[in-house]
């Protein structure tokens, strides 16, 4: 390793050679406090620990900034955290990832913040008793993750077609809900189609589903889908402000 200097100051003329490692850095800031008698000279004159402090501290940073951190990060939103004996990269997590500590080195993991997820447009079936995907009540899981939802359904119904809905879960998930009204005693799980038969037409009426996310080895969206019971030409509205609220455990 090479460190030079110009005649006005020490900081200001650092030079670094391309072979720059670790122990021959030890080296330089070790510099920093020479033992008794042991002081550098420059000409006539004694190197001062603050210079040599000064040096260590710009070849230190021209080593994070121009060698370690380039080969170490290659994506916008890496990280360089220290690992068992050298510094680690950690590559961007995906979007609403929240950086977690675990038993020895951080990952990426799920937020502990509910998911929540608002209707923005009202959705028409007409005629139809084929499951459709809602256009926006749907969150995404990870593998092996469990998950607790809760879903407010704002509607217009009628009471020739009815209404029926179901979830779609990543392959090897599966899910159990309890739907609206609840009996006086127990309601029987739901883990497929869930159908709500009406007595009458009616206008911003509300449905409530409660439930869970077991997943299966799968990462993926659980989204709601829906439909007519018994098709009808008739429209069958989910209206603006229905939401789903996810929280995974």
């Amino acid at each position: 390793m090479r460190v030079s200097r110009g005649k006005a100051s020490v900081s200001g003329d650092i030079t670094v050679s391309e072979d720059l490692d670790f122990l021959t850095l030890f080296k330089l800031l070790r510099l920093s406090a020479p033992a008794s008698g042991g002081a550098l000279r420059k000409g006539n004159q004694d190197i001062t620990n603050a210079e040599i402090a000064d040096a260590a501290d710009i070849a230190l940073s021209k080593l994070v900034d121009d060698y370690l951190l380039p080969v170490r990060m290659t994506t916008r939103g890496d990280m360089v955290y220290r690992g068992d004996s050298n510094p680690e990269r950690i590559p961007a997590g995906a979007e609403g990832k929240v950086l977690t500590m675990g038993a020895n080195d951080p990952y990426w993991g799920a937020s502990a913040a509910p998911t929540v997820v608002r209707k923005t447009a009202n959705q028409t079936v007409n005629n139809s008793d084929t499951m459709q995907d809602d256009d926006h009540l749907v969150f995404t899981v990870g593998a092996d993750e469990f998950w607790v939802f809760y879903v407010f359904i704002v509607i217009d119904g009628r009471q020739a077609s009815d209404f029926k809905a179901q979830f779609s879960v990543p392959s090897g998930g599966s899910y159990g809900c309890l739907t609206n009204p609840i009996d006086a005693t127990y309601e029987a799980l739901q883990t497929g189609v869930m159908i709500w038969q009406f007595a009458a037409n009616f206008a911003n009426g509300a449905l409530f589903i409660r439930g869970f996310y077991l997943g299966g080895g799968t990462a993926g969206s659980v989204r709601l889908q829906w439909a007519q019971n018994t098709a009808v030409e008739e429209d069958t509205i989910l209206k603006t402000n229905s939401y789903i609220q996810a929280i995974k455990l």
